[in-house]
């Protein structure tokens, strides 16, 4: 009878304890849940009530007269961004980093067009050109971030 009375203590306990924390989770959660919910609710009000007044959602975008507004919070956010990288302190790194990928796809096509089956009936030399564009494509955007590096 005893041990039955201390095993149902023990359990109430642990089920205090449990309940305790679920609600310190909530109490941290819920705050966090309407701040996201308003900001969402908000977002959305603003797109309904911009379109209702023609205006096509243009506080959303660079569309004339936003213009400059819209300007300026891609070069806030750029800026953001850059700060973010520690460009002074780590350019040597973000170098390696281009020079290698560069590396890694040169690599990547020699493999690509060494074992390209000129034979295969499906494939055609358009498909060859296709994959020698897109290595074009892809070292020109390194080199640009190359030359972008450059200038910070």
């Amino acid at each position: 009878m005893n041990g039955d009375f201390l095993k149902t203590v023990g359990l109430m306990i642990v089920i205090a304890i449990v309940i305790y924390f679920a609600f310190r989770v909530m109490n941290k959660l819920i705050p966090a849940l309407k701040e996201s919910f308003s900001e969402n609710l908000e977002g959305l009000t603003t797109l309904s009530d911009s379109k209702s007044k023609n205006d096509l959602g243009s506080s959303f975008n660079g569309v004339a007269g936003n213009a400059a507004n819209y300007a300026k919070k891609i070069e806030g956010q750029t800026a953001k961004m850059i700060d973010g990288m520690l460009i002074p302190k780590y350019r040597g790194d973000y170098e390696q980093i281009l020079l290698h990928l560069e590396n890694f796809h040169n690599a990547n096509l020699l493999n690509k067009l060494l074992n390209y089956n000129l034979n295969d009936p499906t494939k055609s030399s358009e498909e060859l050109s296709d994959i020698v564009k897109h290595h074009d494509n892809v070292v020109q955007s390194l080199n640009n971030a190359m030359k972008f590096l450059d200038t910070q």
